[in-house]
């Protein structure tokens, strides 16, 4: 069965809305410590992708045949608050993943929020982790690094 014909049971996953991403916003920008994406560019980001919530299920909760990417913006600030722009993220896991269980790279505004972007507008789920509690300076710094390998990383500029 593919994750796009799999039905999960409603009671699985949690649904949050858009009043409860921007109170996400807000406490991962805390979280953070200083990365992961200023503020107003994640509120944005949130605001021109006209969701109105997320659906998000625990790891435990999780189908373990349902296909999963990581998705994380990677960014020198000064660029991003020039195109403040989820889309090549959202390409990109449609593109390998189309529909599957979406995890965020870090903790942080935008890294937190892109997400959440990607698995509403795929109809994919967000899973209640991360690979990290904080924001990061390097990807291999994340909590798999030593356990899964960063196999294929696919680096996608504005689209």
């Amino acid at each position: 069965m593919t994750a796009q014909s799999r039905s999960i049971d409603p009671v699985a996953y949690q649904i949050y809305a858009k009043s409860d991403l921007v109170d996400f916003i807000q406490g991962s920008t805390l979280l953070a410590t200083g990365g992961g994406g200023a503020t107003r560019i994640a509120l944005n980001m949130l605001d021109v992708s006209t969701i109105t919530g997320v659906k998000a299920i625990s790891l435990a909760e999780a189908p373990d045949d349902m296909p999963a990417a990581m998705v994380a913006e990677v960014f020198a600030p000064s660029a991003l608050w020039a195109t403040q722009d989820y889309r090549s993220a959202l390409n990109s896991f449609g593109a390998s993943v189309g529909c599957g269980l979406v995890l965020a790279g870090e903790v942080g505004a935008v890294n937190g929020i892109v997400p959440a972007i990607v698995a509403t507008l795929t109809g994919s789920l967000l899973l209640k982790c991360s690979t990290a509690d904080r924001s990061l300076p390097e990807m291999d710094m994340t909590l798999f690094q030593d356990k899964v390998a960063l196999g294929v990383v696919e680096i996608v500029g504005p689209t």
